[in-house]
C-alpha cells in the first residue's frame, strides 16, 4: 500500500480509465488532478454511482 492511501485511509477503487500508451495516461491524470472536487464527483457518478468498489474490474 503506499504512503498516500495509508495516509487517507484509502480502501476502495471507485473510477478509473484504461488507456493504450502511457503517456496518454499520464496527461489524463494531470489533467483531472487539476479539476475541482466536484468534477471529479461527478465524473465517478457518472459510470459508478453507488461508489462500488472496481478493484476486480481492472484489466490485467
Amino acid at each position: 500500500m503506499s504512503t498516500h492511501t495509508s495516509k487517507y485511509q484509502i480502501n476502495k477503487l471507485v473510477w478509473f480509465e484504461v488507456h493504450d500508451e502511457f503517456e496518454t495516461s499520464l496527461r489524463r491524470e494531470r489533467s483531472i488532478k487539476g479539476w475541482q472536487r466536484a468534477w471529479k464527483i461527478d465524473l465517478i457518478m457518472q459510470s459508478n454511482p453507488h461508489w462500488q468498489d472496481l478493484t476486480a474490474d481492472v484489466p490485467h
